[in-house]
């Protein structure tokens, strides 16, 4: 019995014993059905500690010893001469491409997925998300470097494996990540972009949908007070393209969505004033070439005109009910 007590309290100590394994102490032979003497036992209850998240520099170098965390145990010591994944030149910039596309964040040093990133594993299949296929790539790539290999045979065997890996994903549902942020004027997620000026948010919807929000510190800022989309269109009478409509609060406008269409005679954007959630797209009784466009009277707070954008001179002609009071032979819907 002492023999059984020596082994067991090895085992718990093993991590802190520094005796040679010629020493482990050895059990004594027992048979089935053999009666054995019960002396004493305890029953540990223990937390088990997952390993530490990676930090960029530890997983820099776990990239490199990527046969150490293959699925398939089997491929490790075939991997162990591979040079790892990326090259010491690539490898930062891998990570930070992850970064970008919001797969990790970093989180007091330490590097955490995202729930996109999670997203992406559990629609993706294991020969994307385990290192081990990148693995064997990566070795076949050395062997191809050192003229062991054909490089024509390694590619078209590659496009032949995304196409079965993309048919098998585009067989999958993909529920709305609980954090996505949603466009107010489709029903569709946001995505954060870049563009020469900085970040912004674009619909994922485009180019159905055109609704935009800068950005504030990696969320669209959509609490800063500007025209948004609505969604409703009509045609820009000036190029035939589209009018959309923008909202702020109760006041909405027609705004043409190439910003190089411009209103005869002025240098601004085709804009038109809304009735109904309509544009009111009215030519000018006096010279046919300008637009009727509204403004609110200085003299007389809460009154509104209408006036000519080609400014040919006629003399403003009063609001009525969203309009400009003028006879009805003369107006353009």
């Amino acid at each position: 019995m002492q023999n059984y007590i020596k082994y067991f309290s090895y085992l718990y100590n093993k991590e802190a014993n520094d005796e040679d394994e010629q020493s482990v102490p050895t059990l004594p032979e027992v048979s089935e059905q053999e009666s054995v003497l019960y002396n004493e036992g305890k029953v540990k209850e223990l937390v088990t500690t997952p390993p530490k998240r990676f930090t960029d520099s530890t997983l820099l170098q776990a990239m490199k010893e990527i046969h150490k965390y293959v699925r398939d145990k089997n491929l490790a010591s075939t991997l162990k001469d591979c040079k790892g994944i990326g090259t010491e030149a690539t490898r930062a910039g891998i990570i930070e491409q992850l970064k970008k596309a919001n797969l990790l964040t970093t989180e007091k040093r330490f590097l955490v997925p995202t729930n996109t990133a999670f997203m992406a594993i559990k629609i993706l299949p294991d020969e994307l998300t385990y290192p081990d296929s990148t693995a064997v790539w990566e070795n076949k790539l050395d062997e191809i470097a050192e003229g062991k290999g054909d490089f024509s045979s390694f590619i078209g065997a590659q496009v032949e494996n995304v196409k079965k890996i993309l048919a098998t994903i585009k067989q999958q549902s993909i529920a709305t990540n609980k954090d996505a942020v949603i466009c107010p004027s489709c029903g569709k997620p946001m995505i954060r972009r870049k563009s020469s000026n900085g970040f912004f948010w674009g619909c994922s919807g485009y180019p159905n949908c055109k609704q935009t929000f800068p950005d504030k510190k990696g969320k669209p800022d959509m609490e800063k007070k500007r025209f948004h989309l609505t969604g409703k269109t009509e045609p820009c009478p000036n190029c035939g393209k589209q009018l959309r409509q923008l909202a702020l609060d109760k006041a909405k406008i027609w705004m043409c969505e190439d910003k190089n269409c411009k209103i005869p005679k002025l240098k601004n954007t085709t804009v038109f004033p809304d009735n109904d959630d309509k544009p009111v797209i009215v030519r000018c009784p006096s010279c046919g070439e300008g637009y009727m466009l509204r403004a609110e009277s200085k003299k007389s707070p809460g009154k509104f005109y209408w006036w000519c954008s080609a400014k040919c001179g006629i003399k403003p002609v009063w609001d009525k009910d969203g309009v400009p009071d003028i006879p009805k032979k003369n107006e353009e819907r």
